[in-house]
């Protein structure tokens, strides 16, 4: 805890965890407010914005964390913020003409009234993402730790609020979209930022990092689709009930991994990026410091949902929400692999292998889609194939991974 490294981790987990508990304490409300049917019907919205705004600002936000200078930093985050508004106005007029067509496809007619409001959506979250990477590239972690706790609260504040006067769709979509409006305006107040720059250095600093947009924008984007798969599949094929009842048992096991993988991950990106630039041999050995401790808290994980899920369900969400603790039983050690490889994405990316990680994600799309439709039929069956064929591919993933890393880091030893 001495080390800066730590308490680093401690700042962003801190505001975290106050973020995570109050949408804990307020999920008991939530769940007895609002009915899986339309808790499912949000969660097929969410799961479509949140994919789409992969492409809000091509993936350059997350090369605003490895510049050395202040200048190059401003130059990417001014960058995004101009992609973000062009790819707003390009992907907001493709929805608004495709929309229906999509939505037919998953069975989600429902949402034809809220396209318009999804493509503000889509922009907020952009905004959110892009602001929150250059926090990391200050080290403002408090500031990012209070970030997280406006965002919460908002958000869960809004879903309880507007569900008491009316429990549907529109109170949690409304709910979610004042929650990131305000802490992505919030973020924007208080970003420090130099505005001179030019055409010329906004152009050299879009060639320069090309491979964030050539291939880790389409793996992301590809990643995005692939965890939000089920939310589909599941929908068009049970119901928007049954994609509820999945989307709260995945969210339950999330929540409290998320809370340690992101506040690590965050922190990380940016030691490790540091740490390279003076040895790359130091990178090895923080990337495995890392993943030993995060297979520690997983494994942890794992044990604890399989003694109190039963308990966990029935005290937070009610008897309507049962069928979740069987769910979260069978999706937890699959939730263990996708969290502690968020390190090892971390670790590609600063070694500039954004076409292996395209290559991995092309894979894992490919074959959890094909799992998915292979085995529709049962739902029990269709999370259990879910499952496994994450845990395949993760195991694969990271034996490449960790070959690559190799190799970069045995030209310093």
């Amino acid at each position: 805890m001495s080390s800066e490294y730590s308490k680093s981790i401690l700042k962003v987990f801190t505001g975290s965890t106050f973020a995570f508990a109050l949408s804990f304490l307020l999920l008991p409300v939530i769940s007895r407010i609002y009915p899986p049917v339309e808790y499912g019907n949000f969660q097929v919205m969410l799961s479509l914005v949140t994919i789409l705004s992969v492409l809000a600002a091509l993936k350059y936000e997350t090369a605003i964390v490895l510049p050395k200078s202040e200048s190059e930093r401003n130059d990417i985050f001014l960058l995004c913020i101009l992609l973000l508004f062009s790819s707003t106005i390009i992907v907001g007029t493709g929805f608004y003409i495709g929309g229906d067509l999509v939505l037919n496809l998953l069975d989600a007619e429902g949402l034809k009234p809220y396209i318009l409001y999804m493509i503000l959506l889509y922009f907020f979250i952009g905004l959110f993402q892009i602001t929150r990477y250059n926090f990391i590239a200050q080290k403002k972690y408090g500031q990012l730790s209070i970030n997280n706790i406006v965002n919460s609260a908002v958000i869960n504040g809004g879903k309880v609020g507007l569900g008491y006067w009316k429990p549907v769709f529109s109170s949690l979509f409304w709910g979610h979209l004042a929650g990131v409006i305000i802490a992505s305006l919030y973020a924007l107040f208080v970003v420090d930022f130099n505005s001179k720059t030019s055409w010329k250095r906004l152009r050299i600093v879009a060639l320069k990092y090309k491979k964030f947009f050539i291939f880790e924008m389409p793996g992301v984007f590809l990643l995005s689709l692939t965890v939000k798969l089920p939310i589909f599949f599941i929908s068009k094929y049970h119901g928007t009930e049954a994609a509820g009842l999945y989307a709260m048992a995945a969210l339950i096991i999330d929540a409290p991994l998320d809370l340690i993988a992101k506040s690590v991950k965050e922190v990380f990106y940016k030691t490790a990026a540091e740490k390279t630039l003076i040895n790359r041999n130091e990178l090895r050995k923080f990337y495995a410091k890392n993943l030993k401790s995060l297979s520690a808290l997983g494994i942890f994980a794992i044990i604890f949902v399989l003694i109190f899920s039963d308990l966990i369900v029935e005290t937070l969400l009610g008897e309507e929400w049962m069928p979740v603790s069987w769910m979260m039983k069978i999706l937890v050690v699959a939730k263990l692999f996708h969290f502690v490889s968020n390190v090892t994405a971390s670790a590609l990316r600063i070694i500039n292998k954004q076409n292996l990680y395209f290559s991995m994600m092309t894979v894992f799309f490919i074959s959890r889609a094909a799992f998915l439709w292979i085995f529709n039929d049962d739902l029990n069956i269709m999370i259990m194939a879910l499952a496994g064929s994450t845990i395949f591919f993760y195991l694969i993933y990271n034996f490449f991974a960790i070959k690559k890393l190799k190799l970069f880091t045995s030209y310093d030893t």
